[in-house]
């Protein structure tokens, strides 16, 4: 299987945001997205009655915006192509939930990491960032499900799938 390229569809846009819009969006909790705002000095404003992010490509730059992987194009090597069972969301995540979404134990998950230390960096408040979850994405693949049903089939809930990761 040779994977050529995968469809994006983006969460966030380029604007001014309130605090607790970017905890949802992030999906951590208040006080590790406020250690990532202190630790890249992004500055957070108190407007009216709430506090406010302005400095949205700083948080681009540095955390990455959050998007799903919705579809992904493989060839197989019968010549079909398949197509993913449900998207996967590119946000940070812990150590643990990686572990989950692979399905595999924590030893087997830090070997497999390990030859691309230098390129994945140290988890940043417990949690590794978009681009160190893009990163990990290009050296050990996504954790998806590949299947052979039709759109409508996944949305009913019984496709065929088979794991590959």
């Amino acid at each position: 299987m040779t994977l050529q390229k995968y469809k994006t569809k983006k969460l966030f846009t380029v604007r001014e945001y309130k605090f607790k819009e970017l905890v949802e969006i992030y999906k951590v909790d208040a006080k590790t997205l406020r250690k990532w705002m202190m630790l890249f000095e992004v500055k957070i404003s108190l407007d009216g009655l709430y506090f406010k992010i302005r400095q949205v490509e700083a948080i681009k730059d540095t955390l990455g915006f959050p998007y799903f992987i919705y579809d992904i194009d493989c060839d197989l090597s019968d010549g079909e192509k398949k197509m993913m069972s449900k998207p996967f969301e590119v946000r940070p995540y812990k150590f643990k939930e990686l572990c989950a979404m692979y399905n595999k134990h924590p030893t087997t998950m830090r070997r497999w990491l390990a030859p691309f230390k230098e390129q994945i960096g140290d988890l940043i408040g417990g949690y590794y960032l978009i681009p160190q979850i893009e990163a990990i994405i290009e050296h050990i693949d996504l954790p998806y499900t590949i299947t052979d049903a039709t759109e409508s089939e996944i949305e009913q809930g019984n496709p065929k799938q088979s794991k590959v990761a």
